[in-house]
């Protein structure tokens, strides 16, 4: 019946909301414009973070292996290396494989920034821009013994891994190419009729690759500058024409003097000293001129 009280004799009443009373919350993912900012800046702050790491890793690795050798490079040295915890490294390199490898691809890349950044910089002249390319072999942040065996490590091992095979394949192809075309360029315009690029270039490369070697294993130190020099000699041999003009190219102030007496021959002046020459002094050999 119509305005009966319910059962029980008590009246209903509107229930007044309390604690136990959810009110519905309108939902929404958008995100203020300043949040949005921030969270941009800390994916920005985790990326540099994350490059800084792999950097740490790869420079730890890199020494590593220039003092125990590819197979005995383990992720416990490294990590031990790095100041990290064995299992972080997981975070950025899943395997030592990919450890390595990166450790090759930093290497290539630094060594064609090297060459390119001396090509950038250097005169137009063919001689100036070879003599600049070859001078990046023994640039101080290059020639160096512990990059130089890391180096050897990998090239010992790339007729077995194909994942350093391809990383040397694709660097090597411009390196080749670059230094084909700066030989050609030369052999061109200084009238070296009979000398072919490919082999002048193969020439070069095996010079630099060996004093590279000595310079790395000689049982007497060997300096960069010496080795640097040596490198200038065989430019002057292969283009006598234009001798005068090798020895002062990428790496400033370390072949100045050598630019010096070359220009000095070139006048008909007599060289102030003579080329350097192996000697042997109380049973340990040494470059005479060199050091």
């Amino acid at each position: 019946m119509r305005g009966a009280a319910p059962r029980g004799g008590a009246a209903l009443r509107p229930r007044a909301p309390g604690p136990g009373i959810i009110r519905p919350v309108r939902q929404t993912t958008r995100i203020p414009r300043q949040q949005r900012a921030t969270g941009r800046d800390r994916g920005a702050a985790r990326s540099a973070r994350r490059v800084v790491r792999e950097r740490q890793l790869v420079g730890a690795a890199m020494a590593c292996i220039s003092r125990l050798g590819l197979e005995a490079t383990t992720v416990q040295a490294v990590a031990a290396a790095a100041g990290m915890a064995v299992g972080s490294i997981n975070q950025y390199f899943r395997t030592k494989e990919r450890l390595l490898t990166a450790v090759l691809v930093e290497l290539s890349e630094e060594f064609e920034r090297a060459w390119r950044d001396a090509l950038d910089g250097c005169a137009p002249d063919a001689a100036a821009r070879l003599d600049a390319f070859v001078g990046c072999y023994f640039h101080p942040q290059i020639c160096r013994r512990e990059k130089i065996s890391v180096w050897y490590a990998f090239w010992g091992e790339v007729a077995a891994r194909p994942q350093y095979r391809r990383v040397c394949a694709s660097y090597d192809r411009r390196h080749g190419t670059t230094l084909v075309g700066l030989c050609a360029d030369l052999i061109e315009s200084g009238g070296y009729a009979s000398m072919q690029p490919a082999a002048s270039a193969r020439l070069i490369a095996a010079v630099c690759h060996g004093l590279w070697l000595e310079f790395l294993t000689a049982p007497a130190a060997v300096s960069r500058i010496a080795c640097d020099r040596t490198a200038v000699e065989t430019l002057r041999a292969l283009f006598p024409r234009h001798g005068h003009q090798f020895g002062a190219g990428a790496a400033p102030g370390e072949r100045r003097s050598a630019a010096k007496r070359a220009a000095r021959q070139a006048d008909g002046s007599p060289p102030n000293g003579s080329p350097p020459t192996l000697t042997v002094d109380g049973g340990r050999s040494k470059i005479r001129g060199s050091f």
